[in-house]
């Protein structure tokens, strides 16, 4: 299974590890495997095959994007 995290002031919300991540390093990881820094909004795509679901994890990204798009 593949998963969308957007990217924000250079951290995305790691839906592996379930929190928030610096972007650097999504480089390095092996689950990787798109990364569109000139879409709008930049994103990644990761392989979450064996990750089990969490229910609470929409909720938590949610409020990841939240913190990170908030206007000022």
């Amino acid at each position: 299974m593949k998963a969308r995290a957007y990217i924000a002031g250079g951290h995305v919300y790691c839906r592996v590890e379930r929190k928030d991540m610096d972007i650097e390093r999504c480089f390095s990881c092996t689950r990787l495997r798109v990364l569109a820094d000139e879409a709008s909004p930049p994103f990644v795509v990761c392989d979450t095959s064996g990750v089990a679901p969490d229910p609470d994890d929409e909720r938590a990204f949610a409020e990841w994007r939240f913190q990170h798009h908030r206007t000022a």
